[in-house]
């Protein structure tokens, strides 16, 4: 199993700008060579993905209020690596409460766990309550 965590930097909050960046990476890690394009400063080679690999994408990058957005760059992301992809947290509405939200997707599309962040820390505190979705899964 290979374990990827994506660190790309990313901007506040320019949504389109972070989930291209996040693209990028994740296009080099395709299982299918014709997606793969190799990254400013990484040097070429075989570096493909597999269902039994994992690729964790960063906390907040994205902002946008609408679910569906974050929802669907995840499963893009889960098919184009050709891996399970934890999204990472983002700040969601979820039954009258704003929460730290992710979840985790196979490559078929299937929502494997979805989690939220159970103690909020620093200053997120005043952004979001506690979850109540332990992410564990196998």
């Amino acid at each position: 199993m290979k374990l990827v965590l994506l660190n790309p930097v990313l901007t506040a909050p320019e949504d389109a700008a972070n989930m291209e960046a996040i693209r990028r990476l994740v296009k080099w890690f395709s299982p299918r060579e014709s997606d793969r394009t190799p990254p400013a400063g990484i040097p070429p080679g075989p570096r493909s993905l597999g269902p039994d690999d994992l690729l964790l994408l960063p906390e907040h990058f994205i902002f946008t209020g609408d679910p569906r957005v974050y929802d669907a760059f995840v499963t893009e992301m889960a098919a184009l690596a050709g891996c399970t992809v934890v999204g990472g947290s983002h700040h969601r509405k979820m039954n009258g409460r704003k929460i730290n939200y992710g979840a985790v997707v196979r490559p078929d599309g299937t929502t494997i766990v979805e989690y939220s962040k159970l103690r909020p820390y620093f200053n997120e505190q005043s952004h979001v309550v506690p979850g109540d979705a332990f992410g564990e899964f196998k």
